[in-house]
């Protein structure tokens, strides 16, 4: 699934727009959010992950993995 232009610039990703970004099922972001793994906010009803905590446990998960693999 693609995400549109005007919605890859918004602060606070939906649960489909998170799990398009990363390439993952929504029901596995909301399994993340639901185990502490990812950040969320609630907005009444309503499930959003700002895009800027995405982007850093994204970039922290990569560091890692990079580290792990150096280290070899």
């Amino acid at each position: 699934m693609r995400v549109p232009a005007q919605e890859q610039a918004a602060e606070l990703l939906t649960v489909a727009q998170a799990a398009a970004l990363c390439n993952l099922s929504r029901s596995h972001v909301y399994q993340l959010v639901q185990r502490g793994e990812w950040p969320a906010v609630r907005i009444g009803r309503t499930l959003r992950i700002p895009r800027r905590w995405l982007e850093l446990w994204i970039a922290r998960h990569v560091d890692a993995w990079e580290d792990a693999r150096r280290s070899r």
